[in-house]
């Protein structure tokens, strides 16, 4: 049986690694968070992993280095492991999702989680108290600027959560069903 591989996006706050959580606890995929590749290329350099050096990491890697080194590590670790269904939490450029569905095909699948942007802030600064509105609104921006609102757009399947995680659960089950 060839490897399902769902990419999940969205905008931050918006529950992809809620989805990401549930597809790995309820239906066994594999999850392979992409943020573990930045907390890794900070350690790798001796960076303390705080809020700001993890988005200015990530906006770095994938300026300076596109998107092959990240893809490299998630295929290594897909190879690795050989998994049935594998969860890819939080793609970012129409780049990935290329090469994913070149190496998949109709196996690779775009789940995009959808939430309002207040509801998102609001989460955000629960996580993360010390962030502004400012920061929230440029880490937005930025996130926009590396291809996430062309990969909402291109998605297969979307999960509106209306800000609660139950409505997205719901969404996602009837998602799961179809596929």
């Amino acid at each position: 049986m060839a490897t399902k591989v769902v990419g999940v996006v969205g905008m931050p706050g918006s529950g992809k690694s809620t989805v990401a959580e549930i597809l790995k606890d309820r239906y066994g995929a594999m999850r392979i968070h992409t943020h573990d590749f930045i907390k890794n290329f900070l350690k790798g350099r001796g960076i303390r992993e705080e809020p700001e050096n993890v988005i200015m990491a990530s906006l770095y890697v994938w300026l300076d280095y596109g998107e092959m080194p990240l893809i490299d590590w998630i295929q290594k670790q897909i190879i690795s492991r050989k998994p049935k269904f594998v969860v890819l939490d939080s793609l970012r450029t129409m780049e990935e999702a290329r090469y994913f569905r070149a190496r998949y095909g109709k196996n690779f699948i775009i789940f995009a989680t959808l939430s309002p942007q207040k509801k998102r802030h609001a989460w955000l600064k629960k996580r993360t108290p010390k962030i502004t509105e400012l920061e929230l609104k440029i880490r937005d921006r930025e996130e926009l600027r590396l291809g996430v609102g062309d990969l909402i757009a291109n998605a297969d399947y979307y999960i509106d959560t209306l800000g609660t995680v139950e409505n997205g659960k719901k969404q996602l089950q009837a998602i799961m069903k179809q596929i």
